[in-house]
């Protein structure tokens, strides 16, 4: 059973950094890696690194993996690939799998450098075919030389997500958007500039809510969220459903000051105003609207929680996307039908 000073399980930048100053330090390093090439996520990185001189900025991430490979051989580091850890043992015994054969090794001390994984955000259909996650892209692109689409929209703008959304462009897929929840991109100016100048659209107050299709991706439902200096907050029906999603919408969204309000009766919008007024002193001003369009226009939040009348949906209330303030948001909470073709209300984005 051959021994070593050190075990590292992981050829990635993380594992061979450790291997290398054990090495530096006169000890014996050996290091397993299940993959068939040592540099783990720096094989990906085509782009250039940013940061300091000192931790290799202005590299490119496979140069930088290049430049470890040569310096754990220039130490002695012995890099064991194909080779699976099946187990860690008593008196630090660990287990090996390369190809058919399985070898035992000793450790004095062992390194656990395995990488983790990506962290997805749930939404219906996120398991779909199609949907991945940034550095599976960049297995397809830059290792496998895969297209990982035709159209592609990223979700999130930071530093990642802006560098990935370059990287599909480069190998000829079509952007459709960088997508991100928070109200502004969140990268570098280099990257964002980069993006900017190919004309492709950054949908910031945003968020996916599906993946459309039913083998694989065919298209994606996106919700936009209410921008955090919203004023204006408009509802239809001052009934108890939306008495409570006012005051919900004025925790989150502090700025509202103006309650624009379409209802049946008089006495319900009295009552309601009286609610808001003892709730939600933030409300200065109260707008009581005749129509459902001078309810809906200028509103920067819109909510409606108002039965509809039988006879089908040509009795339904109707919504113009005209009417709609640019980055307005609609909470439909009751039996208040729009039709899919309207499909500026759902603030959704049909890929």
């Amino acid at each position: 059973m051959k021994r070593y000073e050190l075990i590292v399980i992981g050829a990635g930048p993380a594992g061979l950094s450790a291997a290398i100053e054990a090495a530096k330090a006169g000890m014996e390093v050996a290091v397993f890696d299940e993959n068939a090439g040592p540099g783990g996520q720096l094989f990906k990185q085509i782009h250039k690194f940013f940061g300091s001189k000192e931790h290799d900025a202005k590299m490119r991430g496979f140069r930088i993996g290049q430049k470890l490979l040569a310096e754990a051989e220039e130490y002695g580091v012995k890099v064991f690939l194909n080779a699976v850890v099946m187990g860690i043992y008593d008196q630090k015994e660990v287990l090996v799998k390369v190809e058919n054969e399985v070898h035992h090794y000793k450790g004095d001390n062992i390194v656990i450098a395995t990488g983790a994984a990506e962290n997805m955000i749930p939404f219906k259909g996120w398991n779909k075919p199609g949907v991945m996650g940034a550095g599976a892209s960049q297995a397809l692109m830059h290792l496998q030389g895969v297209k990982p689409g035709n159209k592609v929209m990223v979700v999130g703008s930071g530093n990642v997500g802006l560098i990935v959304a370059f990287q599909v462009m480069q190998v000829g897929c079509e952007l459709v958007a960088v997508l991100d929840a928070a109200p502004r991109v969140g990268g570098y100016g280099v990257h964002i500039a980069k993006i900017t100048r190919t004309g492709a659209p950054f949908l910031v107050s945003h968020t996916i809510i599906e993946a459309k299709g039913e083998e694989k991706v065919e298209g994606t439902g996106v919700k936009a969220l209410a921008r955090e200096d919203a004023k204006v907050l408009g509802i239809v029906g001052p009934g108890f459903i939306n008495n409570v999603t006012i005051e919900t919408f004025a925790a989150l969204r502090p700025t509202l000051d103006t309650l624009k309000i379409k209802g049946r009766g008089r006495a319900a919008i009295d009552r309601c105003i009286e609610y808001v007024k003892e709730k939600c002193p933030q409300f200065k001003n109260f707008i009581v609207c005749d129509t459902l369009e001078e309810c809906v226009r200028d509103s920067d939040i819109m909510s409606f929680a108002t039965s509809t009348p039988t006879g089908g949906q040509d009795t339904y209330p109707w919504i113009e996307p005209e009417w709609i303030k640019p980055e307005g948001i609609h909470s439909l909470l009751r039996t208040f039908h729009i039709p899919l073709h309207r499909r500026g209300i759902h603030s959704a984005l049909y890929l």
